[in-house]
């Protein structure tokens, strides 16, 4: 029984309300390229999946978080079970569109919206015989709907911070106790093992594993792609890059102050802005201009020059390359906090690259890692623009100062290394699993008789 019995019935009654909206909007006039196809796959309604019911992978990969975690682990996989089809479902658009151009996934879907009814038609017409959650799980009747079909279930990289049991963000799968429905959970250390244990998870489906979000080998990009990005900016100039990535509104005037001082003190330092979402660009467009600093659109750059100010990122997907060519990095959602929870913005993209990392004091997801990348260097967290303005300049003046940081986060970055392969491991364990009792049940009766 639900902690709240009546919270599957709220989430009813908002999806039946907004289903109007939603017609009016997805379907009769077509808000984005997709959104058709959104509306019918959300209620469930998919089509034609490819591969056999026995032999298909589906895999919950809803943010870009999660959605980046996994390229490494879809080529592993491939390469081991070529002949599953693999199934990725995401409530994003952008995900959904980026997953049909990945060369590991045969078909990418929208997730439905999680009510019993719909969740079952949708499963009904996968019928996967793995089920793969990755990160966090937000659907726990997906996952019932998953474990009725016979599919084995699977969490990995298991992210539960301390703040997220009390958190609006897993109120629902939460009261429907969702790790009972799952054979394995593999958790990305043992805080979050205590964490899981805690909830009331069976310590026998657990494992430790590794978050595979600090494991990302296809964010490395080589020198020569570097060079190009370097270039097709025209950053080749500039005394160092300073890459500001998932700026959230309010935030950009704070950036922007900081970047005001760093250029009075270092002129030649050039500023990549990247706002949390592409429509957010015109409140950084609004933010330059009101303090004079000239800017231009990353869209933009392969036809005009882009001056001597800072570029507005308003394209998809490049953020995590961006990181690649930076001097030094700032995480956004971390100086004014979006909500009460306070979680902060991902890191895994710059500490891959093993970059200088600046963040502010609402991080609650990431304290384990802010306290060791502040034993390199204490001033990394920062309060306000001048202590932001202050921490960019001292590094970009001082070269063994910037060395010393980079080799700190660098040697942080390596504690997770191999995260992508274990969890790959403990799927395969289960795709093997799954084999070999199909293998038995081809067996003639009586072969093992003797």
């Amino acid at each position: 029984m639900p902690a709240d019995p009546f919270l599957q019935l709220k989430y009813i009654v908002r999806v039946a309300a907004e289903l109007p909206a939603n017609f009016l909007r997805w379907v009769v006039m077509g808000e984005h390229a997709l959104s058709r196809r959104m509306f019918w796959e959300r209620l469930g309604y998919l089509p034609i999946i490819p591969g056999t019911p026995g032999k298909r992978l589906l895999i919950d990969a809803n943010g870009h978080g999660e959605y980046n975690q996994i390229h490494t682990f879809l080529r592993l996989f491939k390469v081991r079970y070529p002949d599953w089809a693999v199934v990725l479902m995401s409530w994003n658009p952008e995900i959904v569109e980026l997953a049909s151009t990945q060369a590991h996934v045969d078909r990418g879907v929208f997730a439905p919206w999680d009510i019993s009814g719909i969740a079952n038609r949708y499963l009904r017409a996968i019928h996967p015989a793995v089920f793969v959650s990755v990160d966090q799980v937000r659907l726990p009747f997906v996952v019932k709907a998953a474990k009725r079909l016979g599919a084995r279930t699977i969490v990995i990289s298991a992210c539960l911070p301390e703040v997220y049991i009390t958190s609006v963000h897993l109120k629902k799968p939460l009261a429907y106790r969702f790790y009972a429905d799952f054979d394995r959970i593999c958790v990305a250390d043992d805080s979050d093992r205590v964490n899981y244990e805690r909830i009331g998870c069976d310590p026998r489906r657990l494992t430790v594993s590794g978050y595979m979000k600090f494991d990302a080998e296809f964010l490395r990009i080589s020198d020569a792609e570097r060079v190009r990005l370097v270039q097709e900016l025209g950053l080749g100039g500039a005394r160092g890059i300073w890459v500001a990535g998932s700026v959230r509104p309010g935030e950009e005037g704070i950036v922007l102050d900081a970047f005001a001082e760093v250029r009075r003190r270092l002129p030649g330092v050039r500023l990549i802005l990247a706002p949390r979402y592409v429509k957010d660009v015109a409140l950084a467009q609004a933010a330059a201009d009101a303090r004079g600093v000239p800017w231009a659109l990353r869209s933009l750059l392969k036809d005009a020059a882009a001056g001597d100010g800072m570029i507005i990122l308003d394209t998809y997907g490049e953020l995590s390359q961006l990181y690649g060519i930076a001097d030094v990095t700032f995480i956004g959602n971390s100086l004014l906090s979006g909500d009460r929870y306070a979680l902060g913005q991902n890191m895994a993209e710059p500490l891959v690259h093993g970059k200088p990392i600046f963040f502010g004091p609402h991080m609650n997801k990431w304290r384990k890692l802010t306290a060791q990348l502040k034993e390199g260097w204490d001033k990394l967290e920062v309060r306000d623009a001048a202590e932001l303005a202050d921490g960019v300049c001292r590094l970009l003046s001082d070269a063994e100062l910037c060395g010393r940081v980079r080799r700190h986060t660098q040697a942080v970055a390596s504690e997770y290394a191999g995260a992508v392969e274990r969890n790959f491991e403990e799927v395969a364990r289960m795709v093997d699993a799954v084999a070999d009792t199909r293998s038995q049940a081809r067996e003639p009766h009586g072969i093992h008789a003797a």
